[in-house]
């Protein structure tokens, strides 16, 4: 490993630090050493030499230095070891968890590795089933990393699976995909790359792809999964959104609890992407033996295509409408949804935004109030780091302000998992979740 710089921080800045946060800023610095440089290892310690932590330094960034490690003994920091060593770990809590088919294997801060994203998915094609392994790096750290190491996420992986990872596929059944198509490399300097699969069997198209996740319902065996069409070069993100898997068994439970409606449920999902919650909707109802509707509506038309595939492989009716949940939702007729599922992308990107994202999630989840039958439910979702829960609750009374004794909530959801967070890093817990019943 590279020497390690020292970063001293003010007295009394210390205890968030000792409580898992793992970002400093230059506020929190007493003196910035001269022979720093952007990529640097550095060593973080308190005013009296106490060390605190170990990680990498960019000036560039707002977030002067990350950490990557609170353990004294980490020797081989950002090394090809250590990035092995902590996907194993990652690997294994996953697969502790339940989590069979697609999920997120690494989750930034979350699993001490700030500035890595890595989304797994078991992957089929006409008649192969392989992996696939989506990488995401946002931080200037981390890529310097790999070129200091003068290695690639491909050699990682490749290295991960000669270790061994329980039900993994082998080698030449493992794609590797970088998607470091992201704006929010340029708050590190970083410029915004291609998508581009570095490792893969010939005969995979990843634009055209099923990608399994766990069977949410219960209604089958534990390891029952379910097929989704997904594009995982060019799709949003990695190509899915995996952070809502527990908020929709949430859905799902709450719904076997209730008397079975009669006659057909209709199902509105906005910005439904492709259709994650309904169709995991639909499987459900299907070996329920329910009849159900469903209207998707999004802004894309690729992502509508794909979502209504994704529903009626279950035999339901799909209406698909390509419209702007936040200007074209007037002519739906007030009361007439069973279920209203509002999961919007995140309004809020910086501080400055925040006035008007808070009016287009209010403006939006009254209409879904609108929208969702007596008796019916509503699940509403916000995605935006900056819009704290407190804040998000304070929009949805203002969207139930004209009636809200009519709304119970019912359940409260966030991250799953294989997203997690620490008390001590509260910017991590980005995702907002609430289930309403309508009386």
């Amino acid at each position: 490993m590279e020497k390690l710089i020292q970063i001293s921080i003010k007295p009394g800045q210390d205890k968030k630090f000792r409580q898992g946060q793992p970002w400093v800023f230059d506020y929190d610095i007493s003196e910035t050493p001269r022979e720093l440089r952007d990529g640097s290892l550095v060593e973080i310690r308190t005013s009296k030499s106490e060390f605190i932590g170990r990680g990498y330094w960019n000036s560039q960034s707002k977030i002067n230095a990350r950490i990557v490690s609170f353990d004294s003994r980490e020797n081989d920091l950002l090394e090809g070891g250590f990035f092995v060593r902590r996907l194993q770990a990652c690997w294994g809590r996953r697969k502790q968890d339940g989590f069979d088919g697609s999920f997120r294997l690494c989750f930034g801060e979350g699993d001490y590795l700030p500035g890595v994203v890595i989304d797994y998915y078991l992957c089929r094609q006409k008649d192969l089933q392989f992996q696939t392994f989506v990488i995401q790096t946002t931080t200037l750290g981390i890529d310097r990393a790999f070129q200091r190491g003068n290695f690639g996420w491909e050699n990682i992986i490749k290295l991960l699976l000669e270790e061994g990872l329980p039900q993994a596929l082998p080698l030449d059944k493992t794609c590797v995909v970088l998607r470091n198509d992201v704006g929010a490399r340029k708050y590190e300097g970083l410029e915004e790359e291609q998508p581009r699969m570095v490792h893969g069997p010939r005969e995979v198209d990843i634009t055209k792809t099923e990608i399994a996740i766990n069977d949410l319902s219960g209604q089958g065996n534990a390891k029952e999964l379910v097929w989704l069409k997904a594009d995982l070069l060019n799709g949003q993100k990695t190509g899915f959104f995996l952070d809502q898997t527990r908020n929709i068994q949430r859905l799902l439970t709450y719904l076997k609890g209730r008397p079975r409606s009669e006659g057909k449920v209709r199902v509105l999902d906005l910005c439904c992407y492709l259709g994650h919650w309904s169709t995991q909707l639909a499987h459900y109802f299907k070996a329920a033996g329910v009849d159900a509707e469903f209207h998707l509506v999004d802004v894309s038309e690729k992502a509508l295509e794909m979502a209504e595939a994704n529903v009626v492989q279950f035999g339901f009716s799909v209406i698909k409408l390509k419209r702007d949940v936040l200007k074209d939702m007037d002519d739906f007729q007030n009361d007439s949804f069973d279920i209203v599922i509002c999961d919007p992308p995140a309004f809020i990107k910086s501080k400055k935004d925040l006035p008007q994202g808070q009016h287009a999630y209010t403006k939006l989840n009254r209409r879904a109030c609108d929208l969702t039958k007596p008796n019916g439910l509503m699940v509403s979702c916000s995605c935006s780091g900056l819009l704290t829960m407190e804040l998000f609750k304070q929009v949805l009374i203002k969207a139930q302000e004209s009636f809200v004794p009519r709304w119970r909530l019912v359940e409260e959801g966030g991250l799953p998992p294989d997203h997690p967070r620490h008390l001590g890093f509260s910017e991590g817990a980005y995702l907002k979740m609430f289930l309403f019943e309508k009386n």
